[in-house]
């Protein structure tokens, strides 16, 4: 059985929220506050969780691998290619997903370790 993939968009005070399953289907597609990401996670089985490269990024990727994901960071050069749409937080992981889907790409992105 496949992992569910999950893509955050960080920002300051919310956090962009796009998963899929293995076939694609959609399981999440929301904002959340910043005191909701982690406990949004612990309901979730474990599953790769992708993210952009920022800031906080190293932070949340530790934070996540503690609740039994696997997060990996990407270069965010590699994510505008594939917006489709108007430049915006939701729109951003959806990008984020469909990276994951191009191994060229998914071969570029770091996997994060404890």
């Amino acid at each position: 059985m496949s992992l569910s993939v999950y893509c955050i968009d960080l920002t300051k005070h919310s956090f962009s929220i796009h998963g899929e399953d293995h076939q694609g289907k959609l399981l999440i597609h929301k904002t959340i506050s910043r005191s909701k990401v982690l406990s949004t996670f612990a309901n979730i089985p474990p599953a790769i969780i992708r993210m952009e490269a920022c800031g906080a990024s190293h932070y949340w990727a530790r934070e996540l691998a503690k609740l039994g994901h696997t997060p990996k960071i990407m270069a965010s050069k590699y994510v505008a290619p594939f917006r489709t749409r108007a430049k915006n937080d939701l729109n951003d992981t959806v990008a984020i997903c469909v990276v994951v889907v191009r191994p060229s790409t998914y071969d570029r992105t770091q996997a994060v370790t404890h």
